[in-house]
């Protein structure tokens, strides 16, 4: 990485999306009359949609307000 860049921050839009269905599944197993595949067969178009939002959102977070400080190595 060049000096003076800070690392790409990384976006929470897709581990929400993938909770969120995840739990639909679940809800699903815990009951058997709640089926979640007309909901996602409707609205997966939604989803992208609100994936793409949040990946501009964070970017343009981003440069509004770029982090002050060094960041922690791991």
């Amino acid at each position: 990485m060049a000096e003076g860049q800070s690392p790409r921050r990384t976006s929470l839009v897709l581990p929400i999306v993938l909770i969120t269905i995840g739990g639909m599944f679940l809800y699903a197993n815990w009951r058997p009359a709640f089926d979640p595949w007309p909901i996602l067969r409707t609205y997966w178009p939604l989803i992208l949609v609100f994936v793409g939002l949040g990946k501009m959102w964070d970017d343009l977070a981003f440069l509004w307000e770029p982090p002050s400080g060094p960041w922690p190595s791991c």
